[in-house]
């Protein structure tokens, strides 16, 4: 009995494992079943009904020849012979206006043709993105077992209109649905960390671009080169197509700023390199930058202008050639005072896993290798953080050497101060050791005239010097003076030379009392009167005349009537010029002179603060 029971229970085994066998194997015939690319066949400017002259050929082939010339592509797709019970295809890509044909009738239209429930087309702003559409099983007997030909019409205005179409997928609609479910997860999977990748390059980049421009007095530029670089390619990671999309813009525009963006990513690398890097390729490398900007602009009128130049292929040189030489460049740099050892290192790690991974794209691209991916977005983002450490070590070098230069120039600015204030007191001493010979020399030669016509007058006349002379001791160390102090002073010496000259001269004061207390520099009045004396005709038929007055509030104004004498007197030539000179010590005012046809006129500024601040000294007290 016990061998019998294993006996059967072996049979059932073995019949199970059959039928699972055979399960197995009939699941794939009943399983949706995925359309290669590369047995669909395209046609342009065909009629539906009549495709059999359309001049079809493989989608592999499919180069664009042609395109501009029509406003659809067609293509044709042979689904197998299923026993699906409701036999559909599922197509994912960005198809804008696209008509399904089942022989020559319309069995669909994107945006026309409303499934129920579930089966409706996912759509973004007129752009379907995911096409679940039905086949109506209306064949006939004979017919049933032959492929299905179904005929897809995409319409554009442009070739760059065209978006991809990345799956193809016949069988069952019930499996169809749970089949987009699950490639929209797998989609999630896929771009989710590409959007987070392409987020931080952006946000990176852009926060580097405000710090140039916020600082950008201090045309710190691999701040712009090195943020556009990180703007640029964290644009290409963010695959706005669904943003674009959903305001209107087809697939032009994304792939325009596709294009753009990849074109300015070797860009921002070789400018950043030939800013920070000190190389004997410096030269070219701005060359090189320079031409791929000219390149990129090209590229954004070309898609303006419906050019159509290679420049993608040139961008990809020029991507090539970039990286090529910033590689060539960071090894062969010098050593720079600004840039540490360790973040050059850092950079030259960088770069070259970011030519590894850019070669391991390519290869992917072409086929040649099976993995990628996401190997050139990890090359992309151990750019930024090698070249992101070089940035912040150069750029912390050029502050401290900007901050160490600040204060070398503060303290070179305060010796140069000292310096020159040294210098003006030691002119300021000069000129006062010249106004005092000068006045002794003119009253001398007064004295001797007056001794000459009249001793009792020139003895009378020797009291009142020694007044005045009293006056000379006492201010001689003395930069400024009071106008009350300057103009008693002024009245012993209108005494003196009144005594000569009698009443051919005559001198008039209009100063009001709350001047008295300003400043002015010593025997700067004597000065002008002094002058007057020298230069003018004073004779009964011909009297000088001199006002002393305020005429604004600050300048006291000196004008005597102008007779010139014909033939001058010598000049020392130390009078005007001596007491601008003085005056430039003290106020950037200037001592005004103002001859004109009858009268000579000299204002000289009132000092009411003193002297300038790094400047300042004592006055005499009234």
């Amino acid at each position: 009995m016990k061998s019998m029971k294993s006996i059967i229970q072996a049979v059932i085994i073995i019949l199970l494992l059959v039928y699972t066998h055979f399960e197995a194997a009939a699941e794939p015939f009943f399983a949706p079943q995925k359309i290669e690319f590369t047995k669909i066949e395209y046609a342009l400017g065909i009629d539906i009904h009549s495709p059999e002259k359309g001049d079809w050929k493989p989608l592999s082939q499919f180069m664009g020849q042609g395109i501009m010339d029509h406003n659809s592509l067609w293509l044709l797709c042979r689904i197998p012979a299923k026993t699906w019970e409701q036999p559909g295809i599922y197509i994912k890509g960005y198809i804008d206006g696209l008509e399904v044909y089942l022989e020559e009738k319309k069995i669909y239209e994107a945006g026309k043709i409303h499934l129920p429930g579930s089966l409706k087309p996912i759509q973004i702003r007129g752009i379907f993105f995911k096409h679940i559409i039905p086949i109506p099983r209306n064949r006939t007997e004979d017919a049933k077992n032959d492929p299905v030909e179904l005929y897809l019409m995409i319409p554009y205005s442009h070739p760059y209109d065209l978006g991809p179409m990345e799956l193809l997928y016949a069988g069952d609609i019930r499996d169809l649905i749970p089949l987009a479910e699950k490639d929209t997860l797998d989609t999630l999977r896929f771009q989710v960390p590409l959007f987070c990748l392409g987020a931080v390059l952006l946000f990176t980049g852009i926060l580097l671009l405000v710090l140039f421009f916020i600082r950008f007095n201090q045309k710190y530029f691999p701040f712009l080169s090195f943020g556009c670089f990180l703007v640029a390619s964290g644009i290409s990671y963010l695959n706005l197509m669904p943003v674009l999309a959903a305001f209107g813009f087809g697939y032009r525009l994304w792939f325009t700023i596709e294009v753009i963006a990849s074109l300015l990513i070797p860009i921002g690398i070789l400018a950043f390199v030939e800013q920070i890097f000190v190389s004997g390729l410096g030269r070219i490398l701005r060359r090189l930058w320079q031409v791929q900007i000219l390149v990129a602009i090209a590229a954004g009128i070309w898609f303006l202008a419906d050019i159509i130049p290679q420049l993608i292929f040139l961008g990809d040189l020029f991507a090539s050639v970039s990286i090529v030489f910033a590689l060539i460049s960071i090894i062969n740099s010098k050593s720079s005072p600004a840039l540490s050892v360790k973040a050059s290192r850092m950079a030259l790690a960088g770069i070259m896993i970011f030519a590894a991974t850019a070669c391991v794209d390519v290869l992917h691209e072409l086929g040649i290798i099976g993995f990628g991916g996401y190997y050139y977005g990890l090359g992309i983002l151990g750019l930024m953080v090698s070249f992101g450490y070089a940035l912040a070590d150069h750029y912390s070098h050029m502050v401290q050497q900007a901050k160490t230069a600040a204060l070398k120039l503060s303290e070179n600015k305060q010796e140069l101060a000292s310096l020159k204030q040294a210098n003006l007191k030691a002119r300021l001493e000069a000129l006062k050791n010249q106004m005092n010979p000068h006045f002794l020399f003119n009253t001398l030669g007064t004295l001797m005239t007056l001794i000459e016509e009249n001793q009792e007058l020139a003895v009378e006349y020797i009291q009142e010097l020694s007044k005045v002379y009293r006056y000379l001791l006492q201010t001689r160390d003395r930069r400024l003076v009071t106008v009350a102090r300057e103009m008693a002073f002024i009245n012993s010496y209108i005494t003196l030379v009144s005594m000569r000259f009698k009443s051919t001269l005559s001198v008039h004061i209009n100063i009001p009392q709350k001047k008295y207390k300003e400043s002015i520099p010593p025997l700067s009045l004597q000065l002008l009167l002094e002058n007057a004396l020298k230069h003018n005709v004073i004779s009964k038929s011909r009297p000088l005349t001199i006002d002393i007055f305020i005429e604004d509030e600050a300048y006291i104004t000196v004008r005597n009537n102008l007779q010139k004498k014909k033939s001058l007197e010598k000049s020392h030539k130390i009078g005007l010029n001596n007491l601008e000179n003085q005056y430039k010590f003290f106020t950037e005012k200037n001592v005004l002179v103002m001859p004109s046809k009858n009268f000579f006129t000299v204002k000289i500024p009132l000092l009411t603060t003193g002297p300038k601040p790094h400047n300042r000294l004592d006055l005499v007290s009234t």
